[in-house]
Formats: structure tokens, sequence, C-alpha cells
């Protein structure tokens, strides 16, 4: 905290000077993928981790200008909590800044608390997570690394994993 402050940063926020260049060694270096985590809001304390303070899209869009090889992820982007439109347009540019490689991972969110900052309801999340996904992404076969691939959403487990091999 001490160190943001001196620095002239909000708590929190991470110093960034040197991202673009580690990103561009672990490309270098070979390493198969850069992910980010998407953390809708920022609350390190009360959820024990960091998350991410940067919207995620954004964030692989400027991976994408500085790397060449490396796999952009987003793990676990909380559909229910976002326009699945505007989700699968933002995978789609990052997809073609980066020359096809973002690989979106998908979920219907697992920290109630979150719903209400976004005026959604959390019962229901399994519901919108499913209608967000049938018109707006592709299944595994058409676009493996644009595809809906849940976790938590467990109807979805067979059907992704049936997709996902063939």
């Amino acid at each position: 905290m001490h160190a943001d402050r001196e620095a002239g940063r909000p708590f929190g926020v991470p110093d960034l000077t040197g991202h673009a260049r580690h990103a561009q060694l672990a490309d270098r270096l070979g390493f198969a993928a850069l992910r980010l985590r998407d953390v809708p809001p920022y609350d390190s304390v009360r959820f024990g981790d960091p998350g991410s303070v940067f919207e995620t899209f954004t964030h692989l869009g400027h991976l994408a200008a500085v790397t060449e090889n490396a796999v952009l992820g987003a793990d676990a982007v909380v559909l229910p909590l976002r326009g699945p439109l505007l989700v699968a347009k933002a995978a789609a540019t990052v997809d073609v800044l980066s020359g096809g490689r973002m690989l979106l991972g998908l979920a219907s969110g697992d920290r109630p608390v979150e719903y209400p900052l976004f005026g959604r309801d959390c019962e229901t999340r399994g519901t919108a997570f499913r209608e967000g996904v049938l018109p707006h992404f592709p299944t595994p076969a058409d676009r493996p690394s644009l595809a809906a691939t849940p976790g938590a959403a467990r109807p979805w487990r067979k059907r992704s994993s049936r997709e996902a091999s063939g």
C-alpha cells in the first residue's frame, strides 16, 4: 500500500511498467499461453485473492499487440454479469488482433455478492448463462478457441466435453 501511494497509484492498482517486457519475454521463451482472470469487481479483502483490476479484453488487446506466439486466454468470463453479445464481440476482436490466438473461457459465476452490483439475479445465473451461450458463441467444432467452454455450469459439462472431442 505504501509503495502504491509513493508511486501515485491507488491502492491495489498494479505497476504495469514492465508488463509488456515480461509478456514479450514469456512469448520469446516459448510459454504456451498468457492468461488473465476475469474478476468483475476487484475485492481482495472479501475474496482473499487479487483477481484483476483491469478490464480483461482491453488488457488482452494490449498483450496481442506486444506478443506474437502465445495463446491469449481469458479465464472464466462471468457471462451472466456481462452482455453476451459484447463478450462475443470483444473476444472476436482480440482473436483478430492476435492473429487467432484468443482462448475464451466462460463461467456462470460463483460469487453471489457480485450479482446485485450488476443488477442481476444470482439464482437465475445458470439460465442466463445458457441463454447467453447458445446464440452468441460457436461450438468447439466450429471454432475451438472461441467456443463456450463452461466450467461451473454443470448441465453443460457433458455437452462441452462431447462437442470438444469432435
